[in-house]
């Protein structure tokens, strides 16, 4: 077994996610694979390596990938408290308009239902929008989103070949067995000044992601950092700070391997940290909830996976974002905050401080709110 990230050959296995054996998909849904984890005692990266059976369930989702079904294909929104609440890639888009020409050519890998060509279509409207992904499942409804000229599917590389002004990675490589030597390949497909700008989960801030089945590479800032130097990219703009849980980079080729800074004096943890630190908290959130009734907030992948690990379900899910209201998880109905009608105890599966964070502006902005206790996980100890 060799390392997705520098395909080194020190794997240590670190076992299985949560207490009891189950995973959730990205789209997202539970699963009933187990999630086992490995690292690089190398270069730190923390992985999944798949036996035969894990790949063909996976690729078994592929084929009736549903993304977003939680929100009706909507991606996820950023709720900041001072502004209007806006989705992850239209934000990412929005702040790096600067770097970007007036017209240009746009290509968006793994594409899905096409949320960011939907941003992109609004915030770049002279601009040639092209979508690929490995199936044509939404093909139709992806051309019809505004400057869309073509849809490509099955293997990149007997795509039309091209040069791209921008191109997109948006919760893509966490899904490619070999990230660096994929992302290396992209630099082809550039114009003399193109970028591309990628996102990415953030297991450092939100070791959730461990549990997501068909992510087989977890990023920390740090093996994020080291990806785009073995790919041969430098930093323009590092958006960390633009949401709680993932990691926002935009990049344009080097000849040379230049450190991004924000990441120099980043106090970081053993990468094992965050799978203990994981299991400890299912196991006190678990115990958190014995003989009440409680609610999670969030309708997200760690939401919905740690609904599946605690000894009996919510009584429902909260979540801020409108069209989710009204859907249901398991069966298991989704409210907003305005509609909490008693005191309940409610589950923050996030860190201790992005919980902790979350729960002082929900108090501040829903008087719904301001009873309920939020029960939250341990802090991580740096």
């Amino acid at each position: 077994m060799n390392c997705h990230l520098c395909n080194g050959d020190s794997l240590q296995e670190l076992g299985y996610v949560g207490i009891k054996p189950s995973s959730i998909t990205s789209e997202p849904k539970l699963c009933e694979l187990p999630a086992k984890i490995y690292y690089c005692q190398d270069c730190d990266h923390l992985q999944k390596v798949y036996s035969r059976i894990d790949l063909s369930v996976i690729d078994l989702m592929y084929q009736s990938y549903d993304a977003y079904n939680v929100s009706g294909g909507n991606e996820q929104l950023i709720f900041s408290g001072d502004e209007n609440p806006k989705t992850r890639g239209y934000q990412a888009i929005q702040k790096c308009i600067s770097y970007l020409p007036e017209t240009g050519k746009l290509l968006d890998i793994g594409t899905g239902n096409g949320t960011a060509l939907k941003s992109a279509s609004k915030l770049l409207p002279k601009w040639s929008l092209f979508a690929f992904d490995i199936n044509d499942k939404y093909r139709d409804s992806v051309l019809k989103i505004p400057g869309v000229s073509d849809f490509y599917s099955g293997n990149f590389a007997d795509i039309p070949f091209q040069k791209f002004d921008l191109i997109i990675l948006w919760h893509s490589l966490e899904h490619i067995d070999k990230p660096a030597e994929y992302l290396a390949n992209l630099k082809d497909y550039l114009t003399e000044n193109g970028v591309i700008l990628l996102q990415v989960p953030d297991v450092q801030r939100q070791p959730f992601d461990l549990a997501v089945i068909d992510h087989c590479s977890h990023f920390t800032g740090s093996t994020f950092n080291k990806l785009c130097q073995y790919a041969g990219f430098t930093v323009i703009i590092d958006g960390q700070d633009w949401t709680h849980n993932c990691l926002t980079l935009l990049l344009k080729p080097s000849d040379t391997l230049e450190v991004n800074e924000s990441y120099i004096n980043l106090k970081s943890l053993p990468p094992d940290t965050y799978f203990h630190w994981l299991n400890s908290a299912v196991q006190e959130f678990a115990q958190s909830v014995i003989g009440i009734d409680y609610a999670i907030f969030g309708t997200s992948i760690a939401g919905i996976w740690l609904s599946s690990q605690l000894g009996k379900p919510p009584i429902y899910f909260i979540d801020e974002d409108e069209s989710r209201r009204g859907n249901k998880i398991s069966n298991i109905p989704i409210i907003t905050p305005q509609e909490l009608s008693q005191d309940i105890d409610i589950v923050m599966a996030f860190t201790h401080k992005t919980g902790h964070n979350i729960g002082l502006r929900l108090k501040e902005q829903y008087i719904n709110c301001r009873s309920s206790r939020f029960i939250l996980s341990s802090p991580l100890v740096y």
